[in-house]
């Protein structure tokens, strides 16, 4: 729960084969042999695959996903209703990008930036960590946006859907608030317009100071 191992389809061409895949695959056999894991579910709830999620211990203790997001083997990917520890991963995570370790060191796995529409739609299907400067914030009945670009026709946007959210008012708030922040967002790349990603939860948007921009 909570981490995106990398594969093959990371690519909108897939190669047969793909070392990063390996690699992370190598790193969670070496984390987990001779241990035995406890597998603690978090609910009912199933990803994009219909697959159930849960967190994983080894047996002493150690918490497999942040292992495994510190060597710079999966990058962080909030599933919604299960963002209690998404702001260690992400921390987790930032370090392991700064060393440019694991899937890191590939370009394939570099930050986006939203106003590259182009090479985004060329992403569809994969999923992408997207930082820009938010244009302006809109929304509807059930989700709120964050637009990058001035005509959300074209350009990248991020939506949320808040119908399941404890205190949509606030929610809602404090996104507006994110109006001309850079800030960087995380999700799989769709159609709807311009190049849209649906994000989990407010949790997961990262607000980020200038200097960060591209970076950690």
């Amino acid at each position: 729960m909570g981490v995106l191992l990398p594969g093959a389809n990371d690519l909108p061409t897939p190669p047969t084969d793909w070392p990063q895949q390996n690699d992370a695959l190598a790193a969670l056999d070496h984390v987990l042999r001779t241990r035995t894991a406890k597998i603690a579910a978090t609910g009912a709830f199933t990803d994009r695959w219909s697959r159930r999620v849960a967190h994983a211990f080894a047996e002493d203790g150690s918490w497999v996903q942040a292992a495994i997001v510190d060597a710079g083997h999966a990058r962080v990917q909030a599933l919604p209703g299960e963002t209690a520890c998404i702001r260690e991963l992400l921390t987790r995570e930032a370090v392991a990008r700064a060393k440019r370790i694991g899937m890191w060191a590939s370009p394939a796995y570099e930050i986006r930036q939203a106003r590259a529409t182009r090479t985004l739609e060329r992403l569809t299907g994969t999923f992408q960590i997207v930082e820009g400067w938010v244009a302006n914030v809109g929304t509807s009945r059930t989700e709120v946006f964050l637009n990058f670009g001035r005509d959300w026709r074209w350009d990248f946007t991020a939506g949320i859907e808040l119908r399941r959210s404890p205190d949509r008012e606030a929610a809602v708030a404090r996104l507006r608030g994110l109006r001309g922040k850079l800030v960087r967002v995380r999700g799989y790349i769709e159609r709807r317009n311009g190049p849209f990603v649906t994000l989990a939860a407010p949790e997961v948007i990262e607000e980020l100071p200038e200097g960060l921009a591209g970076g950690r």
